[in-house]
């Protein structure tokens, strides 16, 4: 797990832009909201764009129960890409759906060489919706699996700062930390000095009238006063990455200034980069052995 500095990334933007951070937002040409919003698209932009294996962290699973005679099932709200659809529609078990275009899904109900049979499932994509055949005849609990590419999560809290107390093992007290109760649930937190320096844990609980954060495991010792920490969303994104999203929202903000030369080289860094690592990881798999999907 690692802390996102969302601040560094936006001085990596403005450093490629060239535009100073001025301290009055109403002086700002560009402003920090806009460059976290361009870093968000960049996210977004390359969860889209890399081999599906580059992004584990982004896969994820989501069932759904089925409903008798129910053929259209909502896709996940959070996705970008469908990975894999699995159906279980008689309850025996859960097969991997073969996607279909819209002509050939309204062959498998006329035309009975495409008939679909419970182990032999089709889907098709259509206005967020996915629909399947066979269509279910019984209910099953999570009998449709969709595996998919989510949404990166967007980040928008960052701090540094310093603890005024000894705190324990399980918290650190930094009065000056800014937020309502609860406000860094779930964020990461780094020890940037003293003896622990480096160890990272997970906000579990936040306290404003004390600027408490309590983790959720223990730190390997009491972390101290006067100790540095950065406290701020864990991004969804490896720091692998990290340079790709960059380049891509510093192409957002080049488009802004109607740069259109510059913002096409920018464009052309961001494919050049994704083409290697694309290439990397295609390269892996023509020499992984096959693998049967999981039933």
């Amino acid at each position: 797990m690692s802390v996102s500095n969302l601040q560094w990334e936006i001085t990596q933007v403005r450093g490629k832009l060239g535009i100073p951070y001025r301290t009055d937002p109403q002086d700002a040409y560009i402003t920090d909201e806009e460059i976290v919003n361009w870093l968000h698209e960049g996210e977004k932009r390359l969860a889209l764009d890399v081999a599906d294996d580059a992004l584990p962290e982004l896969q994820v699973e989501q069932s759904v129960n089925t409903v008798v005679d129910t053929g259209s099932y909502a896709l996940p709200t959070d996705q970008t890409r469908i990975l894999q659809v699995l159906l279980d529609s008689a309850d025996r078990g859960l097969y991997e759906c073969s996607l279909v275009n819209p002509q050939k899904f309204r062959e498998i109900d006329t035309n009975p060489l495409w008939a679909a049979t419970p182990r032999r499932p089709f889907v098709m994509f259509w206005n967020n919706k996915a629909y399947v055949r066979p269509i279910p005849t019984v209910l099953v609990t999570g009998g449709l699996l969709y595996r998919y590419v989510k949404v990166p999560t967007r980040r928008h809290r960052h701090y540094k700062g310093q603890t005024t107390a000894a705190g324990t093992n399980v918290t650190l007290v930094d009065t000056a930390t800014p937020g309502p109760d609860d406000y860094w649930n779930a964020s990461g937190v780094i020890l940037r000095s003293g003896p622990l320096k480096g160890e990272v844990e997970t906000v579990s609980d936040f306290v404003d009238s004390t600027g408490t954060l309590t983790v959720s495991s223990a730190f390997p010792a009491i972390p101290g006063s006067a100790v540095q920490f950065e406290v701020g969303q864990v991004s969804d994104i490896s720091s692998e990455f990290i340079d790709m999203v960059i380049l891509w929202a510093t192409y957002l903000g080049r488009k802004k200034e109607q740069e259109e030369e510059l913002a096409q080289t920018v464009k052309a860094d961001y494919e050049s980069e994704l083409e290697r690592i694309n290439g990397r990881y295609q390269a892996f798999h023509r020499t992984e052995p096959s693998r049967e999907v999981a039933r």
